[in-house]
This record gives C-alpha cells, structure tokens and sequence, in this order.
C-alpha cells in the first residue's frame, strides 16, 4: 500500500529506531522511556553526532487515507472506497485522547514515564498491531523542565543515533502542516529477522513503524504504530486514522506536576 501523507516537507533523515524516546543530556533528561522493541531509552542516553544525511528529496504533497469523521466513528478510503467504522475516544492517564474500536483496550507501563500500550481481543483486525501512546516529559531531578519549542532540533536529537539499528532497512522523516496534531513523523521499514525485542506478531518479518511525535515546550508525546509489512491496506489505514485522532485534554502545568 502507497502511504500518502498530509505534508508539505519530506526529508530523509538519519535514523535510528531506539533514539524515539532519546534522553537528552544537556537537558538532564530522566525519562526511563521504552520504543516499541522494548528498549529503555535509559540503555542509549549518550547521543552521538549524525554520521551523515540521507539527501534531502524535493518538496511534495502527500495525503493520508484519512477521512473528515464524527465523534463515534473513523472514515478511510481505500481504492476508492469509504469504510466507516465505529469508535469512541479513550483517555489516557495522562490527559491525552484518542480513538479506540470496540474489542480495543490499554494497560500500562509500570516503570518509567506513562505509557498506554493497546491490546486486542482474539482475532481482531488489529490483532497485528502494535500501537503505544507515550509521554516524555523532560525532567531535571523531579522537576519538569521548560524549553523553547524547536521542531528541527528535535527531530535531529531524535534521529542522531547511528549505527546499531541493525534492523533498519529504510527509513524517513515527514514534517507535517499545522492541520494534524503531531509536529512530525518517523517511518520505518526493518526487518524483524534481525535482534531485538520483538512482538510475537512481528518477530521474524518485516515490519513498518509510524512513530508521530508532538513537540511541547516540555518535552514530546508519542504515538507508535508497528506492524508486519505485509498487512492488509484497510489495517494500515485504521492504524494511521486512530493515531491521527490523537489529541490533548489539557496543557502541562509545571507547578502542578
């Protein structure tokens, strides 16, 4: 399936797959984050300079398969094709919304910053999927930090791992419009043969992975997708539209966490 993306900017940046959730140093980071392999970011705080860029491609538009829909429901198209399917917003523990179909749940992560980690009944259509809402918030000893929002710093901190995602077949990054709640977004196509920490549903395939990243002045919100490249269309496009439903309650207060 050709994934189209609502984006005015695509450029291939270097990539490693453990770096979504990078701690920071010069920021005194304590995030104790983990990617969708199960990795702790707490394994790889140390971040090295690029070893070089992917070329920049040319500018394009992309759309997603994504369609204008209601409270209780998400629209894609496919081939052509409307497919409306029920769903109702979630809210996770840390005051971000997001759609769920029936037969969807979350659990959470029980060290670390809050993570809300989806689970699918027996035989549902996004049985394969691997999909995780994540708060990463920068801290200084028990302190949340404030910073200056800075898009393309954050994608380089993001990105500046090289050299030992072994698994990482291709990769890019697509800056997205002011119209979708994420600043930007990570794909990944890789290959699950290789080591790692692997769902059953993806150990011994490839995979793709989505990571859409929003950048708040402390610190970022994840919303990871992963799944065997091979799925059909319409479990790639409900993915994407349940991520791209995601959105926040309320604002950070520093004072009151």
């Amino acid at each position: 399936m050709k994934i189209i993306f609502k984006t005015i900017f695509v450029g291939g940046i270097s990539l490693m797959l453990t770096a979504c959730g990078t701690t920071e140093k010069e920021d005194n980071i304590q995030t104790g984050g983990q990617d969708l392999n199960g990795s702790s970011s707490e394994e790889s705080q140390i971040v090295l300079e690029p070893e070089g860029n992917k070329d920049v491609n040319e500018e394009e538009e992309f759309l997603f398969p994504v369609l204008d829909s209601t409270e209780d429901e998400i629209r894609i198209e496919l081939n052509g094709e409307e497919i409306i399917l029920d769903a109702t917003y979630y809210t996770t523990t840390f005051d971000k919304e997001i759609k769920v179909l029936d037969g969807m749940s979350f659990t959470y992560r029980e060290e670390g910053q809050p993570a809300a980690i989806a689970t699918f009944e027996e035989g549902h259509l996004l049985s394969d999927l691997n999909f995780i809402v994540e708060e990463n918030l920068i801290y200084d000893g028990e302190n949340v930090l404030t910073r200056e929002v800075d898009v393309a710093r954050d994608i380089h901190l993001e990105t500046s791992l090289l050299g030992t995602a072994g698994h990482v077949n291709d990769y890019n990054v697509h800056e997205l419009d002011e119209s979708l709640p994420f600043h930007y977004v990570i794909e990944v196509v890789g290959d699950a043969t290789k080591p790692g920490n692997w769902a059953d549903s993806i150990r011994g395939k490839e995979y793709r992975q989505f990571t859409f990243v929003e950048v708040t002045e402390h610190g970022r919100y994840y919303v990871k997708l992963q799944f065997p490249v091979d799925v059909d269309e319409e479990i790639e496009a409900t993915a994407l539209a349940l991520a791209l439903s995601y959105q926040s309650v309320k604002t950070i207060d520093v004072d009151e966490e």
